[in-house]
């Protein structure tokens, strides 16, 4: 019903097919189709919202269990899959994900779906500590207006780049790719 949140989405995935897969999780992180979908748009420290935090480890890049080079799950002693993240993991990446929105409207009246997604500045950002696979983000404990704006898109850099360089995103995505693009025909 929205094809003018679609068409950037549906941009970013033409312009991502053949180029870096980091540069890609960014466009579609902030895109604003994604942002609406996912709800991270609306996502603020006092009301944060799991969904794309979930979903972007989930779905877009590491999958739900850790994976050997060659796309095989990795095996507990018993012979069970090893988990890639917990609820833990989803619930520091949900405080990195807050503080984000539209970017200013395009003219009076007309949403901005076109440009990336912006930080909200205010203390809508989450600006404490958190632990990303291991990695520690200081956070940025007391920052409103601008400040809060630069640790949400310093802490958003920090946390892509962390799940890009996760083991499990090549197996993953190839995987993915493999099962999804390529027929027996």
């Amino acid at each position: 019903n929205f094809p003018s949140r679609m068409t950037p989405y549906l941009q970013a995935l033409d312009r991502g097919a053949f180029g870096n897969y980091r540069t890609l999780l960014n466009e579609i992180t902030l895109n604003v189709a994604m942002g609406e979908y996912l709800d991270m748009r609306l996502s603020t420290q006092r009301n944060p919202n799991e969904n794309f935090a979930r979903e972007v480890l989930q779905l877009f890049s590491i999958g739900t269990n850790e994976l050997s080079l060659d796309g095989t799950p990795k095996l507990d002693a018993q012979g069970i899959p090893i988990p890639s993240y917990s609820q833990t993991t989803v619930n520091e990446f949900t405080r990195v994900f807050t503080g984000w929105n539209w970017a200013a409207p395009i003219a009076a009246g007309i949403t901005n779906f076109r440009d990336p997604m912006v930080p909200r500045g205010g203390t809508n950002h989450d600006t404490g500590p958190k632990t990303l696979f291991g990695t520690t983000l200081p956070g940025c404990p007391g920052a409103s207006g601008a400040a809060n704006s630069t640790c949400a898109q310093n802490e958003m850099t920090a946390a892509l780049d962390n799940i890009f360089r996760h083991p499990n995103v090549g197996p993953f995505i190839g995987m993915q790719m493999i099962q999804h693009l390529v027929t027996s025909n």
